[in-house]
């Protein structure tokens, strides 16, 4: 659905069609609030996630993050990560993770975005040693040289390129 995007509000329809289609087991599923439909995307999510994570615990790979204000202004680090697919031979670039990065600082500098980069590849179960690429947007919270994010991480990870 999210390929495709498709409202949520259609799922329930879309439930409604894979029932009439034949699917049977679809008929002992009676749970479709909107509490019950958004813990299902989320353990969908969850999956998802957890398949790209395995792909990349084989491989090197890089991060692309970048902070920014939701409609609450609430300040988020989003992280993508990129990395080569092995099953198909070709990079990739997935969605990992969303973090409010002033639920636990007072100020969303280079120590606190590199905390919550940190705990993100931790949730992961990645190896920051394999990060060897952080591509930001240039500002100098991500790349100065001596307290930037990627100056701290380097520190983490003596491979890791910087680009912005």
């Amino acid at each position: 659905m999210a390929k495709e995007e498709i409202p949520n509000k259609k799922f329930i329809s879309l439930l409604d069609l894979i029932e009439r289609l034949g699917q049977v087991d679809m008929r002992f599923f009676q749970h479709r609030s909107g509490g019950a439909v958004r813990k299902m995307f989320l353990l969908l999510g969850q999956m998802v996630k957890a398949g790209v994570v395995e792909k990349m615990k084989a491989n090197t790979f890089g991060l692309l993050t970048d902070e920014v204000c939701d409609i609450t202004n609430i300040e988020q680090l989003v992280t993508f990560t990129k990395f080569v697919d092995v099953n198909f031979n070709q990079a990739t670039t997935q969605f990992i993770a969303i973090d409010d990065l002033l639920k636990d600082s007072s100020s969303a500098n280079a120590t606190t975005i590199k905390d919550t980069v940190m705990k993100q590849l931790q949730e992961c179960g990645l190896d920051v040693k394999r990060l060897s690429g952080l591509a930001t947007d240039g500002c100098s919270v991500m790349t100065g040289k001596r307290n930037g994010v990627s100056s701290q991480l380097c520190q983490e990870s003596p491979l890791l390129l910087n680009v912005h």
